[in-house]
């Protein structure tokens, strides 16, 4: 059993929320920070976060265009949430929840991995910057792998990527080579976001399966080694 539960916490510059999911069991869990897409907190992502908590993680996802946790009306708006904030602002909230769950007695600071999807997977690959301390593992699902972050090259954390196959990918597996950091290439005939969702496990139910199967046993990897 897990329960997941709005928190607020403060930082010098602002307050902060996000929902944070964990098991209801003591104990110290692998965790992961999962960046919304463009369209904030709607029932797929809460969905999402109860799959990642049925595989054994502690799940945060902080509300990064800080809207109160709720979801734009329609496209339009979440666009225009999208773009409410700079990349630098955006950088700085994923770094402070970062930091916060990695404070908390139910985590371990090596153990902990981030998950971005569509529009934010481009800020969970700069989360793999992160010093001195980066995530053990980054995943960005979805998204425009050529939208790369400033100081890609700086990476100090493995990266897996899952990407459609229309999607130019070239530069980001430069830039990691660059930074001498494993990357790893799922490259799939659909959007990968769609494949986390109610309908895209329908529709393309093995696709799917296969998907999280890898991006399951991809973090259980890496952040196993934060146990040893």
């Amino acid at each position: 059993m897990y329960a997941i539960d709005l928190i607020r916490y403060a930082t010098p510059e602002m307050d902060l929320q996000a929902y944070v999911g964990r098991p209801k069991t003591s104990g110290e869990f692998p965790a992961i920070v999962l960046l919304h897409s463009h369209v904030g907190f709607d029932d797929a992502l809460f969905a999402i976060m109860r799959r990642f908590l049925h595989e054994g993680f502690v799940v945060m996802a902080p509300d990064l265009y800080r809207h109160g946790c709720i979801s734009p009306a329609d496209e339009v708006e979440a666009d225009r949430w999208a773009s409410s904030l700079s990349a630098g602002q955006i950088h700085a909230e994923v770094q402070r929840a970062v930091a916060w769950l990695r404070n908390q007695g139910y985590t371990r600071s090596h153990s902990l991995g981030v998950v971005g999807l569509g529009r934010n997977a481009r800020n969970a690959l700069w989360a793999a910057t992160i010093q001195p301390l980066p995530p053990a593992a980054v995943i960005a699902i979805g998204g425009n792998a050529a939208a790369l972050p400033e100081h890609l090259s700086e990476v100090k954390a493995p990266v897996a990527g899952f990407f459609a196959q229309n999607v130019e990918t070239t530069t980001l597996a430069a830039a990691m080579r660059t930074a001498g950091q494993e990357f790893t290439l799922h490259t799939l005939s659909v959007e990968p976001v769609s494949l986390l969702d109610e309908p895209g496990l329908a529709d393309h139910s093995e696709l799917a399966r296969e998907m999280w199967s890898d991006i399951v046993h991809y973090l259980h990897d890496k952040l196993s080694a934060g146990w040893h």
